[in-house]
């Protein structure tokens, strides 16, 4: 609606303020002529009302009960006219408008008050028109190449200020003008207010002589992002159907990725699940199936990098959905007490070091990376900068595809012994290793516990068949035939000694 000010200026000298300097930033809901002494009972508020004063005789009573009833019922200002009644204005009616601080006007003869009417609907159909021309311009943002940026210009131009949208956490994504980044930056507290009160809150507050109001994006119940839009405190707001379109159409795109990424989460987590479990055949079809080879690189820029929470959405798919590489690092990151592994991956796909790099799951509550060898550096990093306490992370050495079972078998027993809070680097499955999984292999499943229990004696055979339960003769041949399928020599103090440390760390001893 259109404001006093923009119908004073708009009419000049056929609408001049008498009793206020400056005019309060008052919306103007309709203008309502009426010589009635109470004309209240056809107002509902915010009405410029005219009046040529018949019914005012210049009595100080009754002008101050007539401003009385106007200010009550919200009458955003009074315009007398000039001519027909009064040659001007009674001073009662100065005095009582001032008291009362109600703007009063001036309308000199011979102004009729139709030329009022129409500058206040043309004003009118101006907003609508530009209300319009922004929700069309919105449209034309939503498929745009970069839309994120597209609407938050969009959004900046409507405010008569500048615009951000920022990510769930508060980090800045986009700004418009690229020159009011370093007010936007500034506005992280009020949104990590914002967050605490919930999806269906907004908030303004007030930036050095700018007013921010900040609305949060809601999808499924929960906050996935910001938009916030600024103006100087003595200009308009902007209209708040056009904000509200632009944080739905922003919201629609974030969920329309969110989608997209539950595909790719779904796909990459098999594809780890059949490479973990040996089925290397299997990941790798699904990943030719799935999308591009890993050395296949998108392009990317600035803009698709932040409208995709920093990474590029071609990017993500390459990482998610392709075929592995020969050799990767098989890095294993614990659940903490706040997050669960599922959590933890939402969490940690925000970070760029993904972009063509890795290769993402989840199994028996840990997530499971798998890391292209030119990247693990910055993926290692990544994790650090999640700076969560309770994290336990080891990373392993790189292997190739047809060896990861036998390191997911390591690695999650030195996960379990991992500090919280570092990244352990884990040398991987040793010689020693390979005999165990030889030992774990075969068809007699005693094997194991009767190597264990020999080691755990020292070589006495007595108090090891003690310690299995069975005859001396039955623990020798045990011993002969684990000695033989995993070629190691229990009798050597150097192999047998890095078998037992072997055993312990995969948790077997």
């Amino acid at each position: 609606m259109p404001h006093l000010a923009d119908l004073a200026t708009a009419l000049g000298n056929d609408l001049e303020l008498v009793n206020q300097r400056d005019l309060p930033a008052t919306e103007v809901s309709a203008v309502h002529i009426s010589e009635l002494q109470d004309p209240t009972t056809y107002l509902s508020g915010g009405e410029l009302l005219l009046t040529t004063g018949m019914p005012l005789t210049g009595h100080a009573g009754q002008a101050r009960a007539y401003v009385t009833r106007l200010v009550r019922h919200g009458v955003s200002a009074l315009g007398f006219g000039l001519g027909p009644v009064h040659a001007d204005i009674p001073p009662a009616v100065i005095r009582a408008c001032g008291a009362a601080g109600l703007p009063l006007f001036r309308v000199p003869a011979p102004t009729p008050f139709l030329v009022i009417t129409r500058a206040y609907w043309d004003l009118q159909l101006a907003a609508g028109r530009a209300a319009l021309d922004a929700h069309r311009a919105l449209i034309r943002a939503a498929s745009a190449p970069h839309p994120a940026r597209a609407i938050v210009q969009v959004l900046a131009q409507s405010a008569g200020g500048w615009s951000a949208y920022l990510d769930a956490d508060g980090t800045l994504l986009e700004v418009w003008p690229a020159a009011a980044k370093t007010r936007a930056v500034r506005i992280r507290a009020e949104i990590d207010w914002l967050r605490s009160a919930g999806p269906h809150s907004a908030a303004t507050f007030p930036l050095d002589d700018e007013e921010v109001v900040a609305y949060p994006l809601a999808g499924q119940n929960a906050v996935r992002g910001f938009v916030a839009t600024a103006r100087p405190r003595d200009a308009r707001r902007p209209d708040e159907q056009v904000v509200l379109a632009g944080c739905a159409l922003l919201t629609m795109r974030l969920e329309q990725r969110r989608d997209e990424e539950s595909r790719s989460r779904t796909e990459r987590h098999c594809q780890v699940l059949l490479a973990l479990a040996g089925h290397t055949d299997a990941a790798q079809a699904l990943g030719a199936e799935l999308g591009p080879r890993a050395d296949a690189r998108p392009r990317t820029d600035a803009g698709s990098r932040t409208e995709a929470g920093s990474r590029t959405e071609a990017g993500y798919r390459a990482g998610s959905g392709s075929r592995l590489p020969a050799a990767v690092r098989v890095v294993v990151a614990g659940p903490t007490t706040s997050l669960s592994a599922d959590d933890l991956l939402d969490r940690w796909t925000h970070q760029p070091a993904l972009q063509q790099s890795t290769w993402l799951g989840e199994q028996d509550g840990c997530l499971w990376i798998l890391i292209r060898p030119d990247q693990e550096n910055a993926v290692l990093k990544s994790l650090q900068a999640l700076e969560l306490q309770d994290l336990r992370v080891v990373a392993g050495p790189v292997a190739a595809l047809d060896a990861l079972p036998t390191h997911r078998t390591v690695l999650a027993a030195a996960l379990a012994r991992a500090v919280p809070g570092e990244i352990r680097d884990h040398p991987g499955p040793s010689r020693a290793a390979d005999q165990i999984d030889a030992l774990l292999a075969h068809s007699r499943s005693d094997l194991v516990g009767a190597v264990t229990a020999y080691l755990r004696c020292r070589g006495h055979w007595d108090r090891a068949s003690a310690l299995l339960g069975i005859h001396r003769n039955t623990l020798r041949q045990r011993i002969a035939n684990a000695q033989r399928v995993a070629g190691v020599d229990l009798d050597d103090a150097d192999e047998a000694s890095r078998l037992w440390l072997a055993l312990r760390d995969q948790g077997l001893a």
